[in-house]
């Protein structure tokens, strides 16, 4: 146990432990805020209680705007550390080592994004609230912290747990043997590169969708659009791993995301993850905004048309990084090292 304390005095390990600590507890700050609120919320309109009241609820939006910041860095924290690590445990070819050498290497990834969602969909309420004449979302949004305080929470939980459990003294598992055993899985069925297509479809269709979107935007089209990023996000990282890593290495069995973060993958993890990381967090931001549409139609069509910029950018990055690397490859070589379809 006491060996398990003392990875916290890594840096990325005790940057990662303290940001989602910094997060939960703004949330809990928050939330704090919320039901002094409530508390507040039967005195007068005019009252000085009130005014208090109400006034608090943009700290809670300072608060709620830390801890997404802190979510996002931790989450790329996590993952550039765990590369740089990598040559501290045998067996260890790149940030896949490290983070399947634990039990929660990969949940606090998965809980990282999931944190920084929730807090984007919070912030897209904020947002909307400000732009009304009445702060008829305060209620809604205030409440809306349960929601985004358990997912930060769970964040701060696992990459806890995950800082703890990481052995540096044991041989971790290289990504090329576990993922090449995958491989020859899905070979066996059938192609490997099945979720590059959909993935290239889904993204185009969420820039698409998005320049729709910001140009006149309506509920069909912020569905539409939310859906479009939400598959992109998904799809884009399966593609990632299946098809695009191969031909970034030129090796059929090098099917690991996480290399793309480091100097051989030329840095490619960045935009393609990174882009894809965003339409993720947009795509909750959007969701979040549709589902107040009758409280404020309007006001409602402005935020989107503002977040669909932010999603045209993102997905159109993600969508070159992810059919680049593939194109370049195939007019190199003139073929394809895992057959993208």
């Amino acid at each position: 146990m006491l060996e398990g304390f003392s990875n916290l005095l890594r840096p990325f390990l005790l940057a990662r432990s303290s940001l989602a600590a910094v997060a939960t507890l703004a949330c809990c700050i928050g939330l704090g805020i919320a039901i002094s609120w409530r508390r507040a919320e039967g005195e007068p309109l005019g009252s000085a209680v009130r005014i208090r009241a109400e006034r608090s609820a943009e700290l809670a939006a300072a608060l709620v705007q830390t801890a997404l910041f802190a979510t996002t860095l931790a989450t790329f924290v996590t993952i550039v550390g765990a590369e740089r690590a990598h040559h501290e445990i045998r067996g260890a070819m790149c940030a896949y080592g490290v983070l399947a050498s634990t039990e929660h290497g990969f949940a606090t990834i998965a809980s990282g994004v999931l944190a920084s969602a929730a807090c984007a969909a919070w912030l897209a309420l904020h947002r909307l609230d400000l732009r009304l004449a009445t702060p008829v979302l305060t209620r809604t949004k205030l409440y809306a912290l349960g929601a985004v305080l358990p997912a930060v929470a769970y964040d701060f939980v696992t990459s806890t747990r995950f800082a703890l459990e990481l052995d540096f003294s044991v041989v971790a598992t290289c990504c090329t043997s576990t993922l090449d055993r995958a491989e020859t899985v899905l070979g066996a069925a059938g192609s490997t590169g099945w979720s590059f297509p959909i993935a290239v479809l889904a993204g185009a269709a969420a820039v698409g969708a998005s320049i729709m979107l910001g140009r006149h935007a309506t509920r069909l089209r912020a569905v539409v659009t939310t859906l479009a990023l939400a598959a992109f996000g998904v799809l884009g990282a399966l593609a990632a791993t299946d098809v695009v890593a191969p031909h970034v290495f030129g090796v059929p069995s090098h099917r690991c995301a996480y290399c793309l973060f480091a100097t051989g993958g030329h840095g490619l993890g960045y935009p393609l993850l990174g882009g894809l990381f965003v339409t993720v967090c947009l795509a909750a931001s959007l969701a979040a905004l549709e589902y107040e549409r009758r409280t404020a139609g309007g006001d409602v069509d402005v935020l989107e048309s503002s977040l669909a910029r932010w999603s045209t950018a993102a997905s159109a990055v993600a969508l070159a990084a992810l059919v680049v690397p593939v194109l370049l490859y195939r007019l190199s070589t003139g073929a394809f090292v895992v057959t993208p379809w």
